[in-house]
C-alpha cells in the first residue's frame, strides 16, 4: 500500500489497497495500516481519501476488500 497525495485537490489515495497474506488475516493487521495510512494522509493536509478495491485473487477477494472498507467506515462513491 502507498498512500498518494494531491494537494491541489487535498485528497489522498491508497494505491493497491490494503492486503494481507491469508494466514495473518483476522487480526486486526489490515485495520491497523488502514487506519494508519489514513492518519498519515489526513496528517499531510487531506481532507478525503478513497481506493478503488479491486484484488488480483478473484472477484470474492474483491468483495471481501469491499465490505473490510465498509466495516472500517468507508462509503462507495460511484464516478
Amino acid at each position: 500500500m502507498s498512500p498518494l497525495l494531491d494537494r491541489e485537490s487535498a485528497s489522498g489515495r491508497l494505491d493497491g489497497g490494503v492486503h494481507v497474506l491469508p494466514e495473518y488475516r483476522r487480526q486486526r493487521i489490515g485495520t491497523t495500516l488502514l487506519i494508519t495510512a489514513l492518519k498519515w494522509l489526513k496528517n499531510n493536509g487531506m481532507k478525503e481519501s478513497w481506493v478503488t478495491p479491486w484484488n488480483p485473487e478473484s472477484e470474492l477477494a474483491t468483495q471481501r476488500a469491499i465490505a473490510f472498507y465498509l466495516s472500517n467506515g468507508g462509503t462507495i462513491r460511484e464516478e
